[in-house]
């Protein structure tokens, strides 16, 4: 009688086996997973070992997500009645293109922005219909960038593949 093949499995992992006698795999957070990007997946079997590979997809992109939680906080109405849950977009995997700035991907994620040019370069206003000023005198919108905040605005800031990026509604800049 041939040996019992395993069960095929299909997991969101970047390189995953599965054989009689060992499993393992790299895991890969759903949020790092476009929506719009396809997932591959290739099932190689022989009568000993069935293999599934699930591979993430190549194409460049950076973590993106829109924050509104101090406004909640602060009580605004728009931002409780709109955004209870202090979030605008959920972090999710953008596609980036050869020279795309944190602005370049804002203005593409679907959501209402609203900005000005000046000499020292575009400032954005206001994200989803959460403008600055409405929790304050000195609230507004920052952008980070891999946990930090740039001292350039965020049409000068050029992405590279596998940055994360949030712009957060603050209280005071």
């Amino acid at each position: 009688m041939p040996p019992k093949l395993p069960t095929p499995t299909t997991t969101r992992a970047r390189y995953s086996y599965t054989s009689n006698t060992r499993t393992s795999a790299a895991q890969v957070p759903s949020a790092a997973i476009s929506a719009t990007q396809p997932i591959t997946t290739r099932t190689i079997a022989n009568p000993w070992t069935t293999t599934t590979t699930t591979i993430a997809p190549t194409t460049p992109s950076v973590s993106y997500a829109i924050d509104c939680s101090a406004a909640v906080a602060f009580g605004n109405s728009y931002a409780v009645t709109q955004y209870p849950n202090g979030i605008i977009l959920a972090t999710r995997c953008l596609n980036l293109k050869s020279g795309d700035s944190v602005f370049d991907l804002l203005s593409r994620c679907g959501i209402s922005v609203e900005s000005s040019t000046s000499f020292l370069g575009i400032y954005v206003s206001s994200i989803g219909g959460l403008r600055e000023k409405a929790c304050g005198g000195t609230s507004g919108w920052i952008y980070e960038v891999n946990g930090a905040r740039p001292s350039t605005s965020c049409e000068k800031y050029v992405l590279k593949s596998g940055d994360t990026v949030i712009w957060r509604y603050v209280l005071s800049a």
